[in-house]
């Protein structure tokens, strides 16, 4: 499954840090919740900014790679992205008039453990 051409964009975006561009992509009224953070979530372009300016100065080169897709529709988009750490963030995207209106970032610090389609769950209680 691919991403939708404005999150191609906006992913391309973000790792060459052109905020100007980034911005265009967003609706006016964005939000964008990470868990876990004591920030919460933060409302309109000008916040949105700054958060992520914030997040990169404190990590430095860090740049994204898409590794899962998941659409449901034409508005809602789910994605693993792993940097060159091995960090991952699971982001749920939420579109509205072809602009980013909300996403839901869930932050995983490296090293990360990964379990294969092919294991088995454990049993439900019963």
């Amino acid at each position: 499954m691919s991403l939708p051409p404005v999150l191609v964009r906006l992913f391309d975006a973000e790792n060459r840090r052109d905020w100007s561009d980034l911005a265009a992509l967003l609706h006016p009224d964005v939000e964008w919740t990470v868990v876990p953070s004591q920030r919460g979530r933060s409302v309109g372009i000008a916040a949105y900014l700054e958060r992520l300016e914030g997040a990169y100065s404190e990590s430095g080169g860090t740049t994204l790679k898409v590794r899962h897709v998941i659409r449901g529709g034409d508005d809602l988009t789910a994605t693993e992205l792993v940097d060159q750490d091995g960090g991952v963030s699971l982001e749920v995207f939420q579109l509205e008039d072809g602009r980013v209106r909300r996403t839901w970032e869930y932050l995983f610090h490296a090293p990360v453990q990964e379990i294969s389609a092919g294991d088995e769950l454990p049993a439900a209680p019963g």
